[in-house]
């Protein structure tokens, strides 16, 4: 029985009802940047077809202006939905009888070429390039700087052939001499100095940031005399507010998010959004001295170890969470006041910071400790000291490495703390259960096991492992000698193990 007559059928009306995306090329007449809203006609019509556009905080696209071209698409799905997705490919042709080029005056404020900012490193300043901008439809040029003298020191030039010279800085003798671009030669005593210009062709320089804690918006903006202003905003405790641009002036670059305290401006200020204030990170502070000196008075001293709490703007700030610190390898203990000593131990921090404890031994098996600490929302940096023994001689041990290989011996229960490695090689002996624990958010793992020669054992998984779609169960080899492999993604939200990845039948 043949049914193409009805496949046929079944395929004209899928196509039919299948929903569609149109793009058409638009020219932009007006833009309402308080609704993100342009008003544009298409090839065809002299209607206007109004479209959103997107929001982007940092930067006005290029392309959206009055008389540019632009891309616009009308969304399946939702009717009269029209957006904005970039620039157009071809201007339509105009239609009869109706305004089709917006008017000259009518072209948005703005740069037109160049009037780039970066930021100077190692200080509070930007770098804005030479370009041209547009206000009430006639075109400018940036008048930058001319000079920025920088003093260097004391520099001299000594003659090295007919043509070359040396440059040498520092302070010179009454006998020593520099020759100028003139051709004259200036006889120069210690006391003498020269102030070395470096060209600054647009460098310019912000205020002073407010004190830690607060925030401030600053701008740099250009009117029609070329001349680049500086605008400086109020300092506020809470949301700072953008400086708003005078009349008859446009904004060069973005707006500067100045944070209190800062010593120089970066890259990441440009155009940066203020959000409040909110723990971001949690650090182990660094030591008075990476390496500790063997204490003669005392069996067992102890050294502090400080968990502090940042927010997004490297600030101290209260963390409200609890805080636990481990020692993840060499020897001694680690001490906090909610749970005693331990190599892994608890505490509930209020503030921005709690000081733990860290007791070495002073045996002659020791070695030094590596530190690491995670809290409800939050892992630290990894921190190692080196311990010195009686003699000034560093004690053995090794700083964590996430691919360090754990090789623990067989056994009918295995307990698995991925902190101290990431990888693990098992060797079974016997039938296995595993219980796993230690691991941070996002942790990739891998779980190598191979049967002995006898072969066939069995594994039992932990509670705290998760399949997914794809994968639903572990596989492990039971021909002997053979190595199977288990991957694991710690997915801290849910506290489990997600199995990840399921390899077997190697070497059997």
């Amino acid at each position: 029985m043949r049914l193409s007559g009805k496949r046929f059928a079944d395929k004209y009306v899928s196509k039919k009802i299948r929903p569609t995306s149109e793009t058409r090329d638009a020219i932009i007449f007006e833009v309402d940047w308080t609704a993100y809203v342009c008003k544009c006609k298409i090839q065809g019509s002299d209607e206007y077809v109004n479209a959103y556009f997107p929001r982007n905080e940092a930067t006005i696209p290029s392309w959206m202006k009055p008389g540019n071209a632009v891309r616009i698409l009308h969304r399946s799905g939702v009717r009269g939905h029209t957006e904005v997705i970039g620039h157009g490919g071809a201007i339509p042709t105009p239609m009869p009888g109706g305004a089709w080029r917006p008017d000259t005056s009518a072209l948005a404020d703005g740069v037109l070429t160049g009037c780039e900012m970066t930021v100077v490193e190692g200080a509070l300043s930007v770098r804005i390039s030479e370009g041209t901008y547009r206000i009430s439809g006639s075109s400018y040029s940036v008048d930058l700087d001319a000079i920025d003298p920088e003093y260097m020191g004391i520099a001299s030039l000594a003659l090295m052939t007919d043509d070359y010279y040396m440059m040498t800085m520092g302070g010179v003798g009454a006998s020593e001499y520099t020759v100028m671009d003139d051709g004259t030669t200036v006889f120069m005593t210690e006391s003498d100095s020269i102030e070395m210009g470096v060209l600054g062709e647009g460098l310019y320089t912000i205020d002073a940031p407010p004190s830690e804690g607060y925030f401030r918006y600053d701008a740099f903006v250009v009117g029609i005399d070329g001349v680049v202003d500086y605008l400086k905003g109020t300092a506020a405790s809470s949301n700072p507010t953008k400086p708003s641009v005078p009349s008859g002036h446009i904004l060069l670059g973005r707006y500067i998010l100045v944070v209190g305290g800062i010593s120089e401006l970066e890259d990441k200020y440009l155009g940066l959004a203020w959000t409040a204030r909110a723990a971001a990170s949690i650090a182990i502070d660094e030591f008075a001295s990476e390496e500790w000196e063997f204490d003669l008075g005392n069996d067992y001293p102890t050294l502090n170890v400080t968990v502090r709490a940042y927010d997004q703007y490297g600030w101290a700030i209260s963390l409200g969470e609890t805080v636990t610190l481990q020692l993840i390898g060499g020897s001694g203990l680690v001490y906090s006041a909610q749970s005693g000593y331990g190599t892994s131990v608890d505490q509930y921090v209020d503030g921005s910071s709690y000081t733990f404890v860290y007791q070495r031994d002073q045996t002659d098996t020791e070695t030094s400790p590596s530190f690491f600490a995670t809290s409800d929302s939050f892992a630290s940096n990894l921190a190692h000291i080196t311990l010195l023994d009686i003699l000034g001689n560093p004690v053995t041990g090794t700083e964590f490495d996430s691919n360090l290989i754990q090789t623990p011996e067989s056994a009918a229960a295995i307990s698995i703390d991925w902190s101290l490695g990431q990888r693990t090689k098992i060797t079974a002996e016997e039938d296995i259960t595993f219980s796993f624990s230690g691991a941070i958010s996002f942790d990739k793992l891998i779980l190598e096991i191979t049967q002995d020669g006898t072969g066939g054992w069995e594994m039992t998984w932990p509670s705290n492992i998760r399949f997914g779609a794809n994968i639903t169960e572990i596989t492990i080899s039971p021909e002997a000698n053979s190595t199977s492999y288990v991957g694991f993604i710690y997915c801290a939200s849910a506290a489990k193990y997600d199995v990840v990845a399921n390899q077997w039948g190697y070497g059997a």
